[in-house]
């Protein structure tokens, strides 16, 4: 194409029974993209317009450090997107607070391979930016790995794999995210400014493994109906970590509530390595329910929050708060606790239910 701009006329296919197109841009109009034989058809090229393609796979990619861009460039608003990466991709997040690729609704991803971030020295950004849409999966065997190792810079603490915000009908399943800067999945209703806007609902976090991100393994700042089970969360601020490094950190923004949290059948291990509250699940300025089951952790740490339910559970070290810390409505059902420290507890003790305290 000799680096220039290709304009396809409404609704018109191309079809790939071997070749390629390289070098240029491929301006669409409701255009479909078919790689019927052989890969890597589509070759340093930059995709503007519309396309219609409910299949995208990485495979019909020349691969570089724009090919995940590329593919999303692709997607539409206007049907369902089935994306396929099966090829380890390198990214760049383009400009700090940003993120490398925005999804939208309707999109089902599917990761069978590594997404790595290049070193950067922002204060914040992300791989996967889920805003303002809704019926979107991220799932497969795949690894997101952040840059905590070669971040250049000490500022900040906001580099995510999955930042999900306003966006209702979540699923993320069975990735890892490791190694980011800030967490390995935030969720986050919109800034103080958009008050009136959706907060997150209905999101799922199954099966997930989150390691060795510096300061939190997942953050729910605000939302509605959020599940995590069957999940990892481990050695949370072991490298260059910042507090409160927890597994799981429930703490709204201001002005936000997070209601009706499960966190079930969860592995916690290593975490809390950069405060000196450690904890693997902390809730704190929280006045909505949050039920924890089957899960063992070693410690848990809670301040000014209500409406929290441990069944099933069993906690290994310490169920505390800080020294101004208040709660009310906390509920230890067939839950063993080896030591209860410096709680208070308005409007009546912590109820054990079946449950023992060790101290």
């Amino acid at each position: 194409m000799n680096y220039e701009k290709m304009e396809v006329g409404s609704h018109c296919e191309i079809v790939f029974d071997g070749g390629s197109l390289c070098n240029g841009e491929i301006v669409g109009k409701d255009t479909s993209i078919k790689v019927k034989r052989g890969n890597r058809s589509l070759r340093n090229l930059s995709f503007s317009g519309t396309f219609i393609m409910p299949t995208i796979k990485s495979d019909y990619f020349e691969i570089d450090e724009t090919t995940l861009c590329d593919i999303f460039d692709l997607t539409s608003n206007e049907i369902k997107n089935v994306v396929y990466i099966n090829d380890n991709l390198t990214v760049t997040i383009p400009k700090e607070w940003h993120g490398v690729v925005i999804t939208k609704s309707f999109t089902d991803i599917f990761i069978n391979a590594t997404i790595s971030l290049n070193t950067c020295s922002y204060r914040g950004g992300n791989i996967f930016y889920i805003r303002d849409c809704h019926n979107v999966s991220i799932s497969g065997t795949g690894h997101l790995v952040g840059d905590v190792l070669t971040h250049n810079g000490e500022d900040g603490e906001c580099v995510y794999g999955i930042f999900i915000r306003n966006a209702e009908n979540i699923i993320i399943k069975n990735v890892t995210c490791e190694y980011f800067w800030g967490d390995g999945i935030y969720i986050y209703p919109g800034s103080v400014n958009e008050i009136d806007r959706p907060i997150c609902r209905g999101i799922v976090i199954d099966g997930v493994t989150c390691n060795c991100n510096r300061r939190q393994g997942i953050s729910v700042v605000g939302g509605d109906n959020i599940i995590i089970k069957n999940s990892r969360l481990v050695n949370t601020g072991a490298i260059r970590g910042t507090s409160p490094s927890s597994g799981i950190d429930i703490e709204p923004a201001q002005g936000w509530t997070v209601n009706n949290i499960v966190i079930e059948n969860c592995e916690f291990e290593n975490n809390g390595n950069a405060t000196e509250y450690p904890s693997d699940v902390q809730v704190v300025n929280n006045y909505g329910m949050v039920k924890i089951s089957k899960c063992r952790l070693k410690n848990f740490f809670y301040g000014r929050a209500d409406n929290i339910d441990f069944e099933d559970c069993v906690i290994d070290g310490r169920f505390y708060t800080s020294s101004n810390g208040i709660g009310k409505n906390v509920r230890l059902i067939n839950t063993k606790v080896n030591t209860i420290h410096n709680n208070l507890i308005k409007n009546g003790n912590v109820n054990l239910i079946n449950s023992i305290s060790g101290n």
